[in-house]
């Protein structure tokens, strides 16, 4: 792959990392694109990969892997710059203590794949689908996570939520998410029940498993040191009783999961920031398997399609119900949940698989 072409995404990384609030990792990304145009040691790396380095967000990859040392220990030069493990920035040590890591261990750096995080506080904007849910249809949800990787979103009803004037959850729970909760928020005050939770993902993680726990937390941004705190209190909640994961592709295990759809439950496919992760082919597969089972949707068996993803310049919540195929615009967030402004709009009727399809972008945020 051309040089360019890497380098390219990468600069538009550094961008989003600039306006999510991290100057580490853009400043390291900035320079990690003009060294991969001048052939240094971050070209070597990258220049053996072979595929889509914006949509896998290779530059959050090579991030994750290099953090992914620091945290284990094994990069102690580099430690002291990490705020996760203690450190401080300092520029020009830090950008020039990367290079010389990659320099040295450019081999056994690990490109393969894509982020793996379960950003906890896009719970605050997914439970604001739950309890739009819930009040439409006044059942309990059946919940089914795309891209679950270690499943942490599944358990968003054990975390306690503090969402400007308003709460949520149990109060006692040890993972506490805040988030500005702005414009005509959902009723608070709406039970939700679940009825299930189970997740698919290419390559699921497990919490118990102390290198998939590791991969998690590579992925979280060094500097937001409350986002690493917050996927640690997550995954410790989630060893207490690990979500239910299977290792497959979203099209092959939806067929499985939605024929039939049960009665007395609603159904509930949900996803946050994995689509640009699939293939074409996957995307397109996705959606016919959910619009078919959304025609076999009744009152009594309902069925929902809740996603957080980015179309173009912003990061969106829609929402899909069946029997009837209507789709609202629910919200638009901040990527990490940090800020979300609910929506007061009018369903309507189309085809939202086809939207989804034709929006792709690629917009890493992880």
């Amino acid at each position: 792959m051309e040089p360019s072409a890497i380098a390219e995404a990468f600069q538009r990384q550094a961008g989003w990392c600039r306006d999510l609030g991290s100057q580490l990792y853009e400043r390291l990304l900035v320079a990690a694109a003009e060294d991969i145009l001048d052939g240094g040691p971050v070209w070597r790396l990258v220049s053996r990969y072979d595929g889509r380095p914006g949509r896998d967000a290779l530059a959050l990859v090579l991030l994750g892997a290099v953090h992914a040392r620091v945290i284990s220990g094994t990069a102690p030069e580099l430690a002291r710059f990490y705020p996760s493990v203690g450190g401080s920035p300092e520029y020009p040590d830090v950008i020039d203590a990367f290079f010389d890591y990659v320099a040295t261990h450019w081999e056994e750096l690990d490109l393969d794949g894509v982020p793996q995080t379960n950003e906890p506080r896009r719970s605050a904007v997914l439970l604001g689908g739950f309890l739009h849910l819930a009040k439409t249809f006044g059942m309990p949800l059946r919940l089914l996570e795309l891209g679950a990787s270690a499943g942490l979103n599944l358990l968003f009803d054990t975390y306690h939520y503090e969402l400007g004037a308003g709460y949520w959850g149990p109060p006692a729970s040890p993972v506490r998410i805040r988030s500005q909760w702005l414009g005509h928020s959902p009723n608070l005050r709406t039970e939700v029940t679940v009825a299930s939770r189970m997740g698919c993902d290419v390559a699921p993680l497990d919490v118990t498993d102390s290198d998939d726990v590791l991969a998690l937390l590579s992925f979280s941004w060094p500097e937001q040191t409350d986002r690493y705190e917050l996927v640690r209190a997550a995954i410790a909640n989630a060893q207490r009783t690990p979500p239910a994961l299977t290792a497959m592709s979203a099209p092959v295990w939806l067929r499985d999961e939605l024929t039939p759809l049960p009665p007395g439950v609603c159904t509930v496919v949900f996803h946050s920031v994995m689509w640009q992760y699939m293939s074409d082919e996957d995307q397109h597969s996705t959606w016919a398997a959910i619009s078919e089972a959304g025609s076999e949707a009744s009152t009594s068996s309902p069925l929902a399609w809740l996603r957080m993803e980015p179309r173009a310049s912003r990061m969106e919540l829609r929402c899909t119900t069946w029997p009837g195929g209507e789709e609202q615009l629910l919200a638009l967030t901040q990527p990490h949940g940090r800020r979300v402004t609910w929506l007061d709009t009018e369903p309507r009727h189309g085809a939202p698989g086809e939207q989804e399809e034709s929006a792709a972008a690629e917009h890493q945020c992880n």
